[in-house]
C-alpha cells in the first residue's frame, strides 16, 4: 500500500484453501489496496488539517487575549501599548504553592 514514494502498509490476501493467484486475482488485490490507501492517506490529511485549525485557533485566541491585556494595561499605567507588551512580557508567574 503506497503512493508515490510513501509507504504505508500491506494488504494481505487469503484464501481458505491454498490456491494460485490469478492474474483478475492479483488486479483486485491491487485494487483493493489502491482504495485502502486513498482512505487511509485522506484520514491522515483531514486529521492534520483539523489540527492545524485549532492550533491557529487557539494563536488568535490567544493574540484576543494579549491585545485586551495590553490595552488594560496601557490604559492604567498610561504607557503606551507597545510599552506595555514589554511589561507583559517580563512579568513572572508567581510559584504554586505545593499541595500535601
Amino acid at each position: 500500500m503506497r503512493l508515490r514514494d510513501e509507504i504505508i502498509g500491506a494488504l494481505n490476501l487469503f484464501s481458505a484453501a491454498p490456491v494460485a493467484l490469478d492474474q483478475e486475482a492479483v488486479a483486485l488485490g491491487q485494487a483493493l489496496a489502491d482504495v485502502a490507501t486513498i482512505g487511509i492517506l485522506h484520514e491522515r490529511a483531514v486529521g492534520r488539517r483539523e489540527v492545524v485549525s485549532k492550533q491557529l485557533q487557539a494563536a488568535l485566541n490567544s493574540r484576543v487575549l494579549i491585545g485586551q491585556a495590553k490595552g488594560a494595561l496601557a490604559e492604567r499605567l498610561r504607557i503606551s501599548v507597545g510599552r506595555a507588551f514589554v511589561e507583559l512580557r517580563n512579568l513572572r508567574t508567581p510559584p504554586r504553592p505545593q499541595t500535601p
